[in-house]
């Protein structure tokens, strides 16, 4: 389960099955491509994050953009 936040996939908030791994091995996608290129197959589920709970997701890349962040209301 792959769940998606404003139309974009989300992978490593994903729930993966146990013994997920060596399949994520084998279907590994091809150089450059990362996780999300696995939402296209019919076997991923893909749905939408209810937006009550999508901050949750939020991506902080640096301590700046975390602080600045920090002081909104989620």
């Amino acid at each position: 389960v792959l769940p998606r936040v404003d139309g974009h996939v989300q992978p490593l908030l994903s729930f993966w099955e146990a013994g997920a791994a060596e399949w994520l091995i084998r279907q590994a996608p091809r150089a450059g491509e990362g996780p999300r290129a696995l939402a296209d197959r019919a076997d991923c589920a893909t749905p939408d994050v209810p937006a009550a709970i999508a901050s949750a997701w939020q991506d902080y890349d640096t301590p700046e953009e975390l602080a600045r962040r920090a002081t909104r209301r989620c």
